[in-house]
């Protein structure tokens, strides 16, 4: 419930109250040792400060969520029902592509969709793979656009 309040509002322009319901379902997920869904709430996070125009928060945020549901950051980690790790782990970085592109780093774009294909790809997540290689192909195409 706490994620859900929080991950709602960036959508009607209120991000900066989205702050404190995200952090307290990440505090909560934390505290149950729940990494899945500590990293969902970090992702929508990151995702809030995104929005805000807070992209250096946004992306440590956002990679912070990438590190825990690939297992780096618990030792004794486990997976709840949110999601698979490849599935959760491509979705985030797929929302690391959404911020690098919105704060113009195209570069970083290209790899973070790269990676979220890969690993929807490994999961057999066909439309997560489709969805970043479409935003792999848009970003392409703005950069030949600047460059011709």
């Amino acid at each position: 419930a706490w994620r859900g309040g929080g991950e709602s509002r960036p959508a009607f322009g209120a991000s900066a109250t989205s702050m404190a319901p995200l952090e307290r379902a990440g505090a909560l997920a934390r505290e149950s040792d729940d990494s899945a869904r500590e990293a969902a709430a970090l992702g929508d996070l990151g995702n809030a400060y995104a929005a805000l125009g807070d992209y250096e928060i946004a992306e440590t945020t956002l990679l912070r969520a990438i590190q825990i549901a690939r297992g780096g950051e618990h030792a004794g980690h486990r997976f709840s029902e949110v999601s698979t790790a490849p599935e959760l782990t491509s979705a985030l970085l797929n929302n690391l592509g959404n911020e690098r592109s919105i704060a113009g780093n195209t570069t970083g774009a290209l790899d973070a969709y790269t990676q979220s294909a890969e690993q929807a790809r490994g999961a057999q997540q066909w439309l997560g793979q489709t969805g970043a290689e479409h935003r792999l192909g848009n970003i392409e195409q703005l950069e030949e656009h600047r460059q011709a």
